[in-house]
């Protein structure tokens, strides 16, 4: 875990001196999304960087990707992680993931160059999700894995509510 850690870190310096070297800010602007582990990657960047003695102003919990969409497009904000998933659904309107991420990253790449946007290497860091059902429902409704789930639901023929970040309802 402190390898990845530490590989993660050196990754975003190098990147931010590849991306940003030719920027005249005195200051570097983080922002970062208004989710747990956004903030942790963006607090740890602020941090790295200061520690490295740059000029960095914390704009991390900034907002949803849209909010950071607009932030990097207009220059408040110099630098952010973005997830390839979410920017391939929401940034360019696609409506089937690709299961590669480093098809994501060319294709988001390629597709961000006309806005002026730089897509920098993409980090090992990897976000997983998985559904949360209590135990005694799982087993009453018979739901070992999200096949199972949608089958349920589809037999079932009432609502169903689910909760989801902001980020994944827009998808």
């Amino acid at each position: 875990m402190r390898r990845t850690i530490k590989l993660f870190l050196c990754t975003c310096i190098t990147l931010l001196f590849i991306g940003l070297g030719c920027v005249s800010h005195a200051e570097i602007k983080i922002g970062s999304k208004n989710l747990a582990d956004h903030v942790v990657l963006g607090k740890a960047l602020c941090l790295y960087l200061k520690v490295h003695s740059l000029p960095v102003v914390d704009k991390t919990n900034y907002g949803g990707s849209m909010d950071l969409r607009r932030a990097i497009l207009t220059g408040d904000i110099d630098l952010y992680f973005e997830s390839l998933s979410t920017a391939w659904f929401n940034f360019f309107h696609r409506k089937t993931l690709e299961s590669s991420p480093e098809y994501l990253y060319v294709e988001c790449k390629k597709l961000d160059r006309k806005n002026g946007l730089r897509w920098l290497a993409y980090t090992p860091a990897n976000r997983t999700f998985a559904l949360v059902i209590r135990k005694d429902d799982s087993t009453k409704m018979q739901i070992d894995s999200i096949s199972d789930w949608i089958r349920y639901v589809s037999k079932a023929g009432k609502k169903v509510t689910v909760v989801l970040p902001k980020e994944l309802g827009q998808a």
